[in-house]
């Protein structure tokens, strides 16, 4: 995002006259950028991931609807890896649950915990 704006400063002149003019110049600003693995980047240069991914910096929208955008798995799509008490989980997602995890119904064992979590506003019990 730019942050600053140059003001350029010049005469234009010739054997019979000379004018003076300024101009307001904006810093860079990135629509599309591309890099050489491949990556693209969205209304910014393309950071993160690895070759071949889609870097964007605002919302994705498909058919005129939001992607969701909140992680729920694993990059690799399996349920992502916790050490925590059952009881004290609140984010969204699919857990694998350690065996050893406090509270855990599955008596000593690994599992899966999906949680949901209520929208704002409403009330948790």
């Amino acid at each position: 995002v730019a942050t600053k704006s140059f003001v350029v400063i010049g005469t234009l002149s010739d054997k019979f006259t000379s004018t003076e003019f300024t101009a307001t110049v904006a810093t860079e600003s990135v629509v599309m950028s591309y890099d050489k693995d491949g990556r693209v980047g969205i209304g910014k240069v393309a950071e993160q991931g690895g070759a071949g991914s889609l870097d964007v910096l605002g919302d994705i929208y498909a058919r005129n609807k939001p992607i969701q955008q909140y992680q729920l798995t694993d990059n690799n799509g399996c349920g992502k890896l916790i050490k925590q008490d059952f009881n004290t989980m609140k984010e969204t997602g699919t857990w694998w649950i350690n065996g050893s995890s406090q509270n855990n119904p599955f008596s000593g064992t690994w599992g899966m915990l999906e949680v949901f979590r209520p929208n704002p506003g409403s009330h948790e019990r």
